[in-house]
């Protein structure tokens, strides 16, 4: 939905890039790809990532980011349904979004229910292949099998069979789930349960199950289903999309998107100023860079998509030191934090402090908001909590236990956006004015391509990323990042607890919106009392849009109607 922040928030800012200008872009090469062409001749535009992705899937990798968590799946398989800047779903090259309305969604006495997944004549996979309900058959078997855990979902479990009917597929369900309609769907930053083509996965997934992932269609064989499909992959230099003439919603506007890799975000915008691309795709520098001049950019201008929160992850498995686990702990390092402070300095108080897992202006917040709990900025009764748990502060200032032992935490970040770093020092300072002996740990973005190292980190780790409902069920116990699930999922802090599972177990399975809400209540108690998360406040992505693009519509998941885009 269109939240209140984003209206205020989605206007044009002043931009300045420190240290960049045209002298510094990226040396070119005879063979480095060419730059934004002129209107003449077929319609090219040109972006640029910070990060290379590996592949095509999110629940395949092991290493580096998806295509998916690069933002790009949109451009090569957006689904039958894709979420929109409203945060809506849309049908795309599915025929419509299930609903109890137009009779696609079923509930049945017994508690069963059942979805209708229908697919627009004339769909086709990139290969020329029809498209068809036996595809999405196929995915579910691949989804529901617990041989290959990296590929499961959470409500996966839920269904109780698929039967495949011409263009169609019609899902039985054992239960209630909310986000049935979003099977088959392009949501965020999740592309687990996009449709896979059977005709070119099922002999690999019945004879060679253990190298399933390490399939070529991963990667530089990918076959999708979107407005694009992949002509060229330069590793380390760029991969080319062309427009899919056979795309069910009508052949793309845009005849060739080159997407170019250049991991250091003050160079990728220097190549912007110089002319060398058009854009970013995504969010590339902080917003103090972006609130400044945008006078630099003649080509274009930004804006402000607040859809997000910082946070920091307490680790929940084997933490050192151990006292991480302990509540009380984490809530006297909450009240230690002047968030306020931290909103004025690093989002210029355009956001509020986040005591709520919902986004402001959001109906789902304003439904919730008794519920949440409020950590006020108090180091005087954090320390007396920490002096309640047996720490004292030695003549250093620093608190050590009754063995004597200092009480010291790592707290880590990965530079994969700027404001983890620039979050980073100032929270580990408030902790350290309290006596926690609190280390900060700041590691390049390309550290965070070890998947184990990212979920094993000691104390706590610093992240910037999505909230809403896509959060609040991410924290799932079935989403830990665990050795059984090769350190995949959406629960970074790996925090486990029965009696959370079972709320968002019951939250997912109520399907009316005030019940619903009641349930989310509840959840959102129960994240202010026991701090799976710390969450700090709530963030605005600085987003970069050329002049030259026409129906853009600037929100987290940038190109979800990428077909209708075209440049003047």
């Amino acid at each position: 939905m269109l939240n209140t922040v984003r209206r205020l928030l989605a206007v044009p800012l002043m931009i300045v890039v420190v240290g960049c200008g045209p002298g510094a872009a990226t040396p070119r090469g005879p063979e480095a790809p060419s730059s934004p062409q002129s209107s003449a001749g077929p319609k090219r535009l040109v972006l640029a990532v910070v990060s290379e992705p590996v592949g095509f899937n999110l629940a395949i990798e092991t290493q580096r980011i998806s295509v998916t968590q690069a933002g790009l799946a949109y451009f090569v398989f957006p689904g039958l349904t894709v979420q929109d800047h409203q945060e809506a779903l849309r049908a795309t090259v599915g025929e419509a979004v299930p609903s109890i309305e137009n009779g696609l969604w079923k509930l049945f006495p017994d508690g069963r229910m059942e979805t209708t997944h229908s697919i627009r004549p004339g769909a086709a996979w990139h290969d020329g292949t029809p498209f068809t309900g036996e595809d999405l058959a196929f995915t579910i078997n691949v989804l529901s099998d617990r041989e290959l855990p990296q590929f499961r979902m959470l409500g996966i479990d839920l269904i109780e069979r698929v039967e495949a009917r011409g263009l169609s597929a019609v899902v039985t369900w054992k239960q209630p789930f909310v986000d049935a309609d979003a099977l088959f769907s392009m949501i965020g930053n999740s592309s687990r349960s996009n449709p896979l083509p059977r005709h070119l996965l099922q002999q690999e997934y019945l004879t060679n199950k253990p190298t399933f992932t390490e399939l070529r269609y991963w990667s530089d064989e990918f076959v999708g289903i979107g407005p694009y499909r992949l002509k060229e992959w330069v590793r380390g230099s760029h991969l080319v999309l062309s427009a899919f003439d056979a795309y069910v919603l009508g052949r793309p506007k845009i005849d060739e998107i080159e997407v170019r890799f250049i991991p250091d975000g003050n160079t990728l915008i220097a190549n912007m100023l110089s002319g060398a691309l058009d854009m970013p795709y995504g969010s590339v520098v902080g917003m103090d860079q972006a609130l400044t001049v945008q006078e630099q950019w003649r080509n274009g201008h930004a804006v402000m998509d607040p859809a997000g929160w910082v946070v920091a992850y307490p680790q929940s498995i084997d933490p050192q030191p151990r006292i991480v686990q302990n509540v009380q702990f984490r809530r006297a390092l909450l009240h230690a934090v002047d968030r306020q402070q931290l909103v004025d300095t690093l989002m210029n108080g355009l956001l509020p402090v986040s005591d709520n897992v919902f986004s402001p202006g959001t109906r789902e917040l304003e439904a919730t908001r008794a519920s949440s709990v409020h950590y006020e900025y108090d180091p005087t009764r954090a320390s007396r909590m920490l002096a309640e748990l047996g720490f004292t502060r030695g003549a250093d200032g620093m608190l050590r236990d009754s063995t004597g032992q200092l009480l010291q935490i790592e707290v880590r970040s990965y530079a994969q956006r700027d404001i983890h770093h620039k979050t980073l020092f100032p929270l580990v300072d408030f902790w350290k004015q309290i006596g926690v002996a609190a280390e900060p740990v700041a590691l390049p973005a390309s550290r965070a391509s070890d998947a184990q190292e990212q979920a094993t980190f000691p104390s706590f780790l610093v992240l910037r990323q999505n909230n809403g409902l896509e959060r609040l069920v991410a924290l799932h116990s079935a989403q830990a990042r665990v050795p059984e699930r090769n350190y995949q999922g959406t629960n970074n802090g790996r925090y486990q607890n029965p009696e959370f599972d079972s709320l968002i177990d019951r939250y997912q399975a109520t399907i009316p919106w005030a019940e619903r809400m009641q349930v989310a209540g509840q959840i959102v108690r129960h994240f202010g009392e026991q701090l799976p998360v710390l969450s700090l406040f709530y963030d605005a992505l600085p987003l970069f849009i050329s002049n030259r693009l026409l129906n853009f519509h600037p929100h987290g998941n940038l190109a979800w109607n990428v077909h209708e885009w075209d440049l003047r």
